[in-house]
């Protein structure tokens, strides 16, 4: 008996040692446990690994221990919430059996075997604020376009940043985040430099036996998508917040439209790590740049990308498989805050079309003027950008003044017309000054040091007739097609916006604007401006009207 005995509390203590050794002390606890999520509207609809728990400001529900659960959290009229849970607190049980095991598997304690996530349990309250109000467009604000989110970088590892960083409770994630990057790019700066003063030394040391390393260089393209899939969900936003001119169809307000697009430089994944229990989970932040611009493209300012997305489940390949959401959401918060900012207010704050505010300026008549379409040739010019585009010109002095589309003469930076030169008949390129411009009538002046021998005469008088027979003079598509004159009708004047629009049924391409529009008699009756562009729509054209432009850019003989 007493073999037996002693036997059996050896089979005892044996078992104990396994059973903890084994990581399976646990089986007898409970494998889920309940939660309650709250949040403050009555409309949220919860979801917990892409399954709906419910709907109200009080949700409650069963998960499993000892993982980590992603929480999606929709409210109309709001940007998502996206939260995880974590399995991150020791169970009651755990810590009494822990206890009980130190005497007896200390091998096994400090191998980690007693860390099993299934004595780990959740917090059961979570609270969540709803926020990421979504802004709607009030009445005096402009309309806005989205025109591309660019991913722009030297390469795709260029692109991509990781930075690991360890979970703290009870603290500001995102401030958490943006102190430990920055701790680590102080520490990559301190061993570069450690690195370059110990290859110093060495260099010194070993004087003319020194050698210095060779590295493989493998080149890398520059990796650019000038336009990605995340745009649409914005384009969406715009639309619901009534930020799109949904009633023009042909003519937008251009004055009162701001056209927005983003560069993204750096897109930086956030692993974030808790001790031995706790799964990992994960967030994303951007680095780069909303620009707003006018309908000429000049950059009217810009603003930080700096939100953070929210958080995912980092665990099974998850990550990977739901970046784009990240990625999305990130800039969906971006967005968002771009709207609400008070200086992006102030720039979409409605405007008034104002007169040209300089003084009068008077120009010599001109002295030999255009009779017919043959004599425009020698009045009209290519305008050449210096970014290789062109527009087209014309003489309306013969002493060198000349007249185009602003537009044709913009470049990205505010109020700074790009430096162009204009080509002659003959091909002799000169220097251009631009003399004024009105960007609310898409008109610019330019002088260059020219003896035209023909000129169009500027007329203030409206001899504009519906369906009169007109033609244009330009360079069509391309500079090699300069003084292409192309003949049309002049449909009818239309309003739109406060201004007057010459309606053409003619043929207008990329390089007519800025031309002239007159008759066979060569009389001046406007400017080419834009063209209708659709799916099976040609040759409808738009143009300003001749008799305005003396009052728009403050212009007399």
């Amino acid at each position: 008996m007493k073999l037996q005995k002693g036997t059996f509390f050896s089979t005892i203590i044996l078992l104990i040692v396994l059973l903890y050794s084994s990581s399976c002390a646990l089986i007898f606890a409970p494998k889920k446990q309940k939660f309650k999520i709250t949040t403050d509207n009555s409309e949220s609809v919860v979801y917990v690994d892409n399954v709906k728990l419910g709907k109200g400001k009080s949700v409650t529900g069963k998960v499993a221990k000892g993982s980590v659960y992603d929480v999606i959290i929709q409210t109309p009229g709001y940007l998502n919430e996206r939260k995880v849970i974590l399995s991150d607190k020791p169970g009651i049980l755990y810590h009494f059996f822990f206890l009980l095991d130190i005497p007896l598997a200390y091998p096994a304690l400090i191998s980690g075997a007693f860390y099993d996530p299934m004595g780990f349990r959740a917090s059961v309250n979570h609270h969540y604020e709803i926020n990421g109000y979504l802004s709607s467009r009030e009445e005096d604000q402009k309309f806005i376009r989205l025109s591309n989110i660019e991913f722009d970088a030297k390469s795709k590892q260029d692109l991509h940043k990781e930075i690991y960083c360890k979970y703290k409770k009870n603290t500001d994630l995102n401030q958490l985040l943006v102190e430990t990057e920055e701790d680590q790019e102080e520490a990559r700066k301190e061993q570069e430099e450690k690195d370059a003063l110990r290859e110093a030394k060495k260099k010194k040391r070993l004087g003319k036996r020194y050698k210095e390393k060779e590295y493989l260089e493998e080149k890398e393209d520059e990796f650019n998508v000038k336009d990605s899939k995340f745009s649409t969900e914005i384009a969406e936003f715009l639309r619901k917040g009534g930020y799109n001119d949904t009633v023009s169809r042909v003519f937008y307000d251009e004055l009162n439209t701001v056209y927005l697009s983003a560069k993204i430089k750096q897109i930086k994944y956030y692993r974030l790590y808790g001790n031995r229990s706790s799964r990992n989970f994960c967030k994303v932040g951007l680095d780069g740049y909303w620009y707003a611009k006018n309908t000429f493209n000049e950059i009217i300012d810009s603003f930080p990308i700096k939100d953070f997305s929210g958080e995912q489940n980092y665990a099974y390949g998850k990550f990977h498989n739901g970046l784009d959401n990240l990625i999305q959401e990130c800039l969906n918060k971006s967005f968002n805050s771009l709207l609400d900012e008070y200086k992006f207010k102030q720039l979409i704050k409605k405007e008034e079309i104002k007169a040209y505010q300089g003084a009068n300026l008077k120009i010599k008549h001109p002295n030999n003027v255009v009779r017919n379409t043959a004599e425009s040739i020698e009045a009209s010019v290519i305008i050449k950008r210096t970014d290789k585009g062109h527009g087209s010109g014309f003489a309306i002095s013969n002493d060198g003044y000349i007249l185009t589309n602003f537009h044709v003469i913009a470049s990205t930076q505010l109020d700074t017309p790009d430096k162009v030169s204009v080509l002659l008949q003959d091909s002799t390129e000169l220097k251009a000054k631009v003399v004024r411009y009105s960007k609310a009538h898409d008109l610019a002046l330019l002088k260059v040091e020219h003896e035209f021998p023909k000129s169009f005469e500027l007329n203030q008088q409206n001899n504009i007739e519906n369906m009169m027979n007109v033609f244009t003079v330009g360079a069509p598509e391309s500079m090699d097609l300069g003084q292409t004159v192309t003949p049309g009708n002049l449909a009818r004047i239309r309003e739109a916006h406060g201004l007057k629009v010459l309606q053409l049924s003619m043929s207008v391409n990329k390089g007519n604007s800025g031309g002239p529009i007159f008759d066979e008699k060569g009389r001046l009756h406007g400017v080419v401006q834009s063209k209708l562009v659709g799916f099976s729509t040609e040759g409808v054209a738009f143009g300003i009207p001749g008799f305005e432009i003396s009052k728009y850019l403050k212009i007399t003989y």
